[in-house]
């Protein structure tokens, strides 16, 4: 019985994993608010900035988009994106994607001080 349970729990962990993971179209709108957050806390709190802000980080992300390659392994996805000679891999996996390296040009780059 215990067996079966744990089978039973493993395929449906699978099923979720098939069912969640993430597609380009999910990495590119990742990608675009990763880049208005990190836009968005340079600029100040006024609607052209704002708009701009909005404008340059949707064209970063298509331009990030077309510039990654997706491998697709049905449970999770690896997206691989070229940029400036350095390669940086996300790992797809549940709706999210996790960086597979310490320097995430996505995240705040910016020294606490």
């Amino acid at each position: 019985m215990k067996k079966i349970f744990s089978l039973l729990v493993f395929f449906l962990v699978l099923g979720l994993m098939y069912i969640t993971n993430p597609t380009k179209n999910d990495y590119t709108e990742f990608v675009k608010v990763q880049l208005d957050v990190k836009v968005n806390e340079n600029n100040s709190p006024g609607k052209l900035d704002n708009i701009i802000g909005d404008v340059l980080s949707g064209a970063g992300a298509r331009i990030a988009s077309s510039m990654t390659e997706r491998k697709e392994y049905y449970f999770a996805s690896l997206y691989t994106l070229k940029t400036n000679g350095k390669t940086y891999n996300y790992l797809g996996l549940f709706s999210n994607f996790i960086p597979l390296q310490t320097d995430n040009p996505l995240e705040d780059t910016k020294d606490d001080e």
